[in-house]
């Protein structure tokens, strides 16, 4: 911006601006900060000048910088919170857009960073939980009642992954509750006692709409009366089945057909010693006419008898590979 200057021109105004020696403009009082002990009470730069140097100065010595600040920060505490609070409350519409911004570029950051507070400090985050339960005692459970109704999918599958993630801790921690309370057996039997009708439509409906877990439950128990593991579970049958295309391991017919419905197998009979009972590195999905065939036979002797050499051993390799990668200790 050029003004004409002279004193016919502006007459008494001129005692308005102020011409900045950096930039060579001519702006007006408020354009430059004020300083007292300077002639007119002004600094002789202006305000855009000032911020384009703090800007260059700031860029070519951060170190020196940010140390010259944690050093000011730490000796004035109190005044450097003030002019924080004061600044955010200036510009809230500003603080609330940089944080937007910067959650969703560091998402990752701040999630490590969350989990890494709250395992580091387990107490604060308790105590803090409790101080806010009981200032809004009736906040947090409205709050989760309405996201539970809003996200009914998200929930049910987050809580169907946790069970299936935590299932020994959950076996252990119900074990633990029982023994502790046996009161809720007494009062489970005596619930089905009075409500026949009611339980008896229960467990087949739930049969009915969970066929694997049955199965699974069915193969736990038979491992249960030899003192085996039995760690199956129904996503470790839909694994199974998933891995053999739902065909049957053996003769890769297919499962589920008009003649040839689908068994799971202990590969190694529960009647060898050798068994390891009801676990997903012992379980293939069979069809029924291998399933009957094999019986309680040692896997690799029924090949050989039914197949051959041969064809006998390359379905045994075949199938050994898969058990081998259910194991836990698998890579």
């Amino acid at each position: 911006m050029f003004l004409d200057c002279s004193p016919f021109v502006l007459g008494p105004a001129i005692s308005e601006f102020k011409r900045c020696p950096k930039c060579g403009e001519y702006k007006s009082h408020d354009q430059f900060t004020k300083q007292k002990g300077l002639p007119g009470g002004l600094r002789s730069h202006c305000k855009a000048c000032r911020a384009k140097d703090s800007h260059r100065y700031h860029a070519a010595n951060l170190d020196k910088d940010r140390e010259r600040h944690q050093r000011w920060v730490a000796e004035n505490p109190n005044k450097g919170r003030e002019y924080t609070s004061r600044w955010r409350a200036k510009n809230l519409e500003k603080v609330r857009e940089y944080a937007a911004q910067y959650r969703v570029e560091n998402h990752d950051k701040i999630r490590e960073y969350g989990i890494r507070y709250r395992a580091e400090n387990p107490d604060k985050i308790q105590e803090r939980r409790r101080r806010y339960v009981t200032k809004h005692p009736n906040g947090p459970r409205e709050s989760n009642r309405r996201y539970r109704a809003e996200n009914m999918e998200k929930v049910r599958e987050s809580n169907r992954q946790y069970r299936v993630d935590n299932r020994a801790e959950l076996q252990e921690r119900r074990r633990q509750r029982y023994a502790e309370n046996p009161w809720i057996r007494e009062y489970g039997r005596r619930w089905r006692a009075q409500n026949i009708v009611k339980e008896r439509e229960r467990r087949r409906r739930y049969a009915t709409e969970n066929p694997e877990a049955i199965r699974a439950s069915s193969h736990r128990r038979l491992a249960r009366k030899r003192g085996l593991p039995n760690t199956f579970t129904a996503s470790d049958i839909a694994f199974a089945f998933e891995a053999f295309n739902h065909c049957c391991a053996v003769c890769e017919r297919q499962l589920n057909g008009l003649f040839h419905s689908d068994h799971l197998d202990h590969w190694m009979p529960l009647v060898s010693p050798d068994c390891p009972g009801t676990v997903p590195h012992n379980m293939v999905p069979l069809c029924s006419d291998c399933n009957l065939s094999k019986g309680g036979k040692h896997p690799a002797e029924w090949l050989i008898g039914k197949f051959g050499k041969r064809k006998g051993r390359a379905i045994l390799r075949k199938i050994e590979a898969f058990l081998d990668s259910r194991k836990p200790d698998a890579a």
